[in-house]
């Protein structure tokens, strides 16, 4: 029983292993001549990436003002900095 079940587990595991290499593969793209990788999406996947930041930068803004009232992040606008950075990578 435990053979079989250890079996399964390995096979599921191979599954999964294979499937995220598909994923990976199809959305990065690695280019020799000047060594970067860039990703391509389609539209539909950048909207959802885009309102998945948008959701992510609410929490934390959210978690902020629990903890520092004022409500900035981090000290000297280096939240503001870091999320300009962001934007220009992701565009």
């Amino acid at each position: 029983m435990n053979k079989i079940f250890l079996f399964i587990v390995i096979a599921l595991l191979a599954i999964a292993l294979f499937l995220t290499g598909i994923v990976v593969f199809s959305v990065f793209e690695y280019d020799e001549k000047d060594d970067s990788v860039t990703v391509n999406l389609n539209e539909e996947d950048e909207s959802a990436l885009k309102e998945f930041a948008g959701k992510i930068k609410k929490w934390i803004y959210r978690e902020a003002t629990i903890h520092n009232p004022e409500g900035d992040v981090l000290p000297d606008e280096l939240d503001d900095k870091i999320i300009k950075e962001l934007k220009e990578k992701i565009n």
